[in-house]
């Protein structure tokens, strides 16, 4: 919602309360690539993981613990769906 503005805004806020479901998901689908969401979201997830990653990297404790966490993140983030 903060990046839309004007008729996109209405729109997304329209689309958002309507309980057609099907035809709901495809217009605010349309709505966040015009926008460019998925960029933003995936840029933010990256951020989170780094940092997660990082913060792995400076734990002291079980070595198999810590690499079965990194690994269980790894896959998360470079899984398709």
């Amino acid at each position: 919602m903060e990046l839309a503005k004007g008729e996109e805004a209405d729109s997304l806020k329209k689309w958002l309360a309507s309980d057609s479901e099907s035809e709901k998901v495809k217009a605010i689908t349309e709505i966040y690539n015009r926008l460019g969401i998925r960029k933003l979201a995936e840029e933010q997830m990256w951020d989170y993981y780094n940092k997660g990653i990082s913060s792995l990297n400076q734990l002291q404790g079980d070595k198999q613990w810590i690499g079965t966490l990194r690994a269980f993140s790894e896959n998360l983030m470079h899984r398709e769906s």
